[in-house]
């Protein structure tokens, strides 16, 4: 039987404009406009005319339940503006 639940895996939060993903393309993926499969690329972030974006997502589309994974070995060395990122997305 189908379950209804579904994992999703997305590259990290990035420090940075080179690496990860930024709090737009996050907050796209998490309000279900960014289309399954999207390659991210830092310098292409996700907009309305990105191949394949969602203008109105459904129920079936939108994240519902997010959980953010942490080195808590590293968590002095990231950088001070995580937390108000993590308040944001909140």
């Amino acid at each position: 039987d189908n379950t209804g639940l579904v994992l999703c895996d997305i590259p990290g939060l990035g420090d940075g404009e080179v690496s990860g993903l930024t709090l737009h393309d996050i907050l796209s993926v998490i309000k279900g406009h960014v289309p399954e499969g999207h390659k991210f690329s830092p310098d292409q972030p996700v907009v309305s005319e990105t191949d394949g974006y969602v203008k109105s997502p459904g129920l079936k589309e939108k994240v519902h339940c997010v959980a953010f994974v942490v080195d808590a070995s590293r968590i002095t060395s990231y950088s001070k503006g995580l937390g108000s990122t993590f308040k944001q997305l909140r």
